[in-house]
C-alpha cells in the first residue's frame, strides 16, 4: 500500500524528472506510472580535458613501476565498487584462460568493497596472485586508464555506466556485457565489443579478438575516444540549463 501511494503522490506532485539513460527513463516511467514526457534524459557529462594523455613516458613508466607493472602486458582495468552487480568475479575465470596465450596480461581491478576477500579467495584457487591486482581505491583513475589497453566490464545492471565511457575519453577500448544502458554510447564492434550477459566465455572471444587483431586496439581506442567527445560536462550542463527554463517557465504566479 506505501509503494502504491507513493507512486500516486510521485505522479500527482512531479513536475519534471531527469534521467541518466533512456534504459533509465524508461524503467522509472514504468515503475511510476509517469507519462514519457514528464522525463527528461541527460547523459552525464565529463571533463574531457581530465582523460588527455599527460604522463608521457617518463611518467607511465615510474606508474607501471609502482604498481609491480614493468614487464606486464597486455593491461586490462576495470574501475568500480567490488561487490555481486558489479561483476568482478567473471574476469577471474577469464583472466586464467587469457594468461595462457598472454603471459603477462594483468588485470587491474580499482576500487573496493564486500566482494574483495571472495574475489582473494577465487585468485588464490585460479593461480592468479600475479594477474590480477586489487589496487583499492584509487584518485589518479585518469593516469591508471593511460596505462592500460583494455576497459572490462562484466556489471551485471548500469543506469548509465559512467566509468565506461571514462574509460573511453581516455581512447580505451572496452569489453562489457551487452546493457541496455551502455548500448547508448558503445558502439559495438566499432569502439569496443558488446557480449551476451552472463556469459564468460564470450567475454573472453571478445577480448581475444580485440588482443589479438593488430591494429585493432589503437583502431577502436582512437574511435571510442572520438565518440566519448560527445558526452561534455558544458553540453550536460546546458542540457540541465535548458530543463529548469522550461520548468519555470510554466510554473504559474501565485
Amino acid at each position: 500500500m506505501t509503494y502504491l501511494v507513493n507512486r500516486l503522490l510521485i505522479r500527482t506532485n512531479i513536475v519534471r524528472m531527469i534521467a541518466v539513460s533512456n534504459y533509465v527513463r524508461g524503467s522509472y516511467s514504468h515503475a511510476l506510472w509517469l507519462a514519457p514526457d514528464c522525463m527528461t534524459v541527460v547523459h552525464p557529462g565529463l571533463e574531457l580535458a581530465d582523460f588527455q594523455p599527460r604522463l608521457g613516458e617518463e611518467g607511465r613508466r615510474a606508474l607501471r613501476q609502482s604498481l609491480g607493472l614493468e614487464d606486464a602486458g597486455p593491461i586490462l582495468i576495470f574501475v568500480g565498487r567490488l561487490e555481486p552487480n558489479k561483476g568482478q568475479q567473471y574476469w577471474l575465470p577469464v583472466m586464467a584462460d587469457i594468461r595462457r596465450d598472454w603471459p603477462k596480461a594483468c588485470l587491474l581491478l580499482v576500487g573496493e568493497g564486500p566482494d574483495r576477500p571472495i574475489l582473494e579467495k577465487t585468485m588464490s584457487e585460479l593461480n592468479l596472485g600475479d594477474a590480477v591486482r586489487l589496487v583499492g581505491r584509487r584518485d589518479d583513475v585518469p593516469a591508471l586508464l593511460e596505462i592500460a589497453d583494455v576497459f572490462v566490464c562484466a556489471s551485471l545492471t548500469e543506469g548509465f555506466g559512467l566509468a565506461v565511457l571514462e574509460a573511453m575519453a581516455a581512447g580505451k577500448p572496452v569489453v562489457a556485457y551487452a546493457l541496455p544502458a551502455l548500448t547508448e554510447f558503445v558502439d559495438d564492434g566499432a569502439t569496443g565489443f558488446l557480449v551476451p550477459s552472463l556469459d564468460p566465455e564470450a567475454l573472453g572471444g571478445a577480448l581475444r579478438k580485440v588482443l589479438g587483431e593488430p591494429g585493432l586496439l589503437a583502431k577502436m581506442g582512437a574511435a571510442a575516444r572520438e565518440a566519448a567527445q560527445r558526452f561534455g560536462a558544458d553540453r550536460s550542463a546546458q542540457q540541465l540549463e535548458r530543463i529548469y527554463d522550461d520548468v519555470l517557465a510554466r510554473r504559474k504566479p501565485r
